[in-house]
């Protein structure tokens, strides 16, 4: 018998392994060894992964939810734009509060209710506890402000729609509107009978009233009165209903509480205090006395 050699080693161990499949064929995440002398990297075992924290989290918490300074209720979701912005300034001890509806102010940020209890609660102790220094303010020069900053603020995005082309002016125009889309935002001038009662603009199934036939013609550069338009943009369409409603409010809340110059906003009383409450609160078309714009309401039709 001829003794084995290495070779005959070789032929078995491969004929052996004929029949096999290669692991990387099989698993294509595994990879194939490396050849001899090749230095391999291996990765480390995975750990687990913590929870995020840091500023990042706490942005992303602190965007869900807000707290109104007057009843410290939490809010977050769909109930957030019955919150008005606040902007507390702070200079020593003092603080003063101003609202900021477009949200783009500088100081610490709070929020309140769009009502009257939680304005009294606010103006009392909340704005103070939340500054943490002396607030000297009233619910009725909190609600006039929130008046003078929502009617510009409609101005605004009225006048930003018709610049953009976004604006669909006039009775016959809104009524080709509705047509098409019939739930396409109507704002009808509260002095424009005649154009209201048609049909069209009747059964409308999203409309408001805002302002009076000349200050619809002013905000879309027209030279007479305009009683009717339709927002074909639809962002701006979006952020009307908001601020309208928070006027309507506001005019509400002022003349239940009676005027804002009844009760002094400042520490020490002054001749001029119309001049003074407006410089302080920053409002340059302030008028207390406002009642031309209209009683703005949302309409369900």
């Amino acid at each position: 018998m001829m003794p084995r050699t290495t070779t005959d080693h070789a032929e078995e161990r491969g004929s052996a392994h004929e029949g096999r499949v290669p692991v990387a064929s099989v698993c294509p995440e595994v990879e194939p060894p490396a050849p001899a002398g090749v230095a391999v990297s291996v990765p480390p075992p995975p750990r687990n992964v913590p929870r995020r924290r840091g500023p990042r989290r706490r942005a992303e918490r602190h965007e869900r939810t807000r707290t109104c300074v007057g009843c410290g209720r939490r809010v977050g979701g769909d109930d957030r734009p019955n919150l008005v912005p606040l902007r507390l300034l702070r200079d020593g001890g003092r603080a003063e509060v101003v609202v900021d509806l477009r949200r783009q102010g500088r100081g610490r940020g709070a929020w309140v209710h769009a009502s009257w209890p939680c304005l009294q609660r606010a103006a009392t102790h909340g704005l103070a506890r939340s500054a943490r220094a002396r607030v000297t303010t009233t619910p009725e020069a909190l609600a006039a402000q929130i008046r003078a900053q929502a009617k510009r603020r409609v101005d605004g995005l009225l006048a930003s729609a018709w610049r953009a082309r976004g604006l669909a002016v006039g009775g016959d125009a809104v009524a080709d509107v509705l047509k098409e889309r019939p739930g396409t935002l109507v704002v009808v001038a509260v002095d424009a009978r005649a154009v209201a009662r048609r049909p069209e603009i009747t059964h409308a199934n999203n409309k408001l009233q805002w302002g009076d036939k000349a200050l619809l013609g002013t905000l879309t550069d027209r030279d007479g009165p305009l009683g009717v338009v339709a927002v074909v943009h639809p962002g701006i369409a979006d952020a009307l209903p908001v601020p309208v409603s928070l006027f309507g409010s506001a005019q509400g809340w002022l003349r239940q509480g009676g005027p804002v110059l009844d009760r002094p906003v400042l520490d020490r009383p002054v001749p001029d205090r119309l001049g003074l409450v407006r410089d302080r609160l920053g409002l340059e078309d302030f008028d207390p006395n406002f009642e031309n714009a209209g009683e703005p309401s949302v309409v369900a039709g």
